[in-house]
């Protein structure tokens, strides 16, 4: 698992933002699980999809792809993930 600060995270990925709905959390970048949101997300490549997950120790999570367990929504953005499983913001 690679730890980063969310500013770390914009620099080497450039999440996009919302262009559905007014995506609150991540600087306008989330995309929620429903609905339009979701929808969205589902037609967009999978190495450019994060998960937001959400946990028990309220620690910020993004897990690369498009996972709908535990998903508190998702982030796309402009550069893929790669190798990259699971990062900690």
């Amino acid at each position: 698992m690679k730890t980063m600060s969310y500013s770390e995270f914009e620099e080497a990925y450039t999440p996009l933002q919302n262009v559905i709905s007014d995506g609150e959390g991540f600087n306008g970048c989330l995309y929620g699980t429903r609905d339009d949101d979701y929808a969205h997300v589902l037609q967009q490549p999978l190495t450019q999809v994060w998960t937001w997950i959400l946990t028990t120790d309220s620690k910020p999570y993004v897990i690369a792809g498009r996972y709908f367990y535990n998903a508190g929504g998702y982030i796309l953005t402009a550069k893929p993930h790669g190798n990259e499983a699971i990062v900690k913001l």
